[in-house]
């Protein structure tokens, strides 16, 4: 059966739109098998099969952003990862072929608009990273999260504001997800994560508020991320009933239908998530991001009201923040209608719709490197 191939990873946001995209190509129907390629040790190793799909890996990583002895092996491993990439696009040979972000995305849409195969790059953020930079202007086409992402193309006719996708198992009830944390349904409960990595300050920042016994009625539901698991449980010298503290949470569509209010990292995905649930949240971007990128996209949810930014050097303040905001039932119902407003929900469908244009009709996969290198792309 023919391929659609997704080029992703390392990150909860640069995997699960394209699973978003694949469960709807799979639905429908349309003759074409998704298959994805990963980065080793990344993820998506664990995601991508459980999903149903068939991941393949190559082995990249990308420049550090501080100094570091290994980015004098960065040469080196981009070109292996490149050879690398070539043989799998020459084993595969898909049809369309969609990067979601990532330093795996790179090598595999090189050699797809190296062989004129049709391909496109998702930008999940408000501000688009390298590899989007790099390779924007050869792609077929760029779908864009946000629409203030698009200011930053020199290319402008290849852009398409779609927003971002999202997995269609996302909707529960409250009685359900409240049943499979063991939380009380009578009380007001806060479902705080990190993002898939979890977040060092934001961790602290809970588990302060726990530990100084000032939840009052409040349930809390806490994402740790792995790394910082173990540090924080053994931080808690008592634990209240009302608090359930994970590593990990793979059924997110449970935490989010208990939530009353979420309180997170600004990433892209998160973003689409919360918005198309129509949850409130307090934004805690991290500071760190590239080009801040966390920040404008918070700041786009923001200005349209359905969250509220809180710096990293404000989360002193948060336990304050949650409780009030719990307390006004009324701003949480206004922030919830501002969310959903701000969602686009079919974006999946939009996308999809494209790549089966690009797939249809197809020209025959060139085995072969063609003799001219994409303009804009440098290695």
């Amino acid at each position: 059966m023919p391929k659609i191939l997704f080029a992703g990873g390392g990150t909860g946001g640069h995997i699960y739109p394209a699973l978003a995209m694949a469960q709807e190509l799979v639905s429908r129907k349309a003759g074409f098998t998704p298959v994805f390629v990963g980065r080793t040790g990344g993820p998506e190793e664990k995601i991508v099969p459980q999903a149903g799909f068939e991941l393949f890996t190559l082995k990249v990583s990308g420049l550090a952003r501080f100094w570091s002895l290994q980015n004098f092996l960065f040469p080196l491993r981009l070109l292996k990862a490149l050879w690398g990439a070539r043989r799998l696009l020459n084993q595969l040979r898909p049809l369309v072929v969609v990067g979601t972000g990532g330093y795996v995305s790179f090598p595999i849409l090189f050699w797809a608009q190296w062989k004129r195969v049709p391909n496109i790059v998702q930008e999940q953020n408000s501000v688009p990273g390298l590899v989007t930079r790099l390779l924007a202007p050869r792609a077929n086409l760029v779908f864009l999260g946000f629409p203030e992402s698009g200011e930053h193309f020199s290319r402008l006719e290849n852009l398409l504001f779609t927003g971002n996708p999202v997995r269609k198992d996302l909707v529960k009830s409250r009685e359900e997800g409240v049943k499979v944390f063991g939380l009380s349904p009578n009380k007001k409960m806060v479902f705080v994560f990190g993002g898939s990595q979890g977040a060092r300050k934001l961790n602290e920042a809970v588990r302060n508020w726990i530990t100084s016994g000032n939840l009052g009625d409040v349930q809390i539901l806490w994402q740790t991320g792995p790394k910082w698991f173990a540090e924080n449980q053994a931080g808690l010298s008592s634990k209240p009933a009302s608090v359930v503290v994970l590593p990990y949470i793979d059924d997110m569509a449970a935490a989010y239908a208990a939530s009353d209010l979420v309180v997170c990292r600004s990433g892209a995905l998160s973003i689409a998530e919360l918005t198309v649930l129509g949850k409130p949240s307090i934004l805690v971007p991290y500071e760190l991001a590239a080009a801040d990128h966390q920040t404008k996209n918070a700041e786009a949810l923001a200005q349209a009201g359905g969250a509220v930014v809180l710096k990293e050097t404000e989360l002193g303040t948060l336990p304050e923040k949650i409780t009030n905001l719990l307390k006004n039932a009324d701003e949480l119902k206004k922030m919830s209608s501002r969310a959903k407003a701000f969602a686009k929900p079919e974006a999946a469908r939009q996308m999809v719709d494209e790549i089966l244009k690009l797939a249809f009709p197809v020209k025959p996969f060139s085995a072969e490197p063609e003799t001219v290198q994409p303009k804009g792309v440098t290695c």
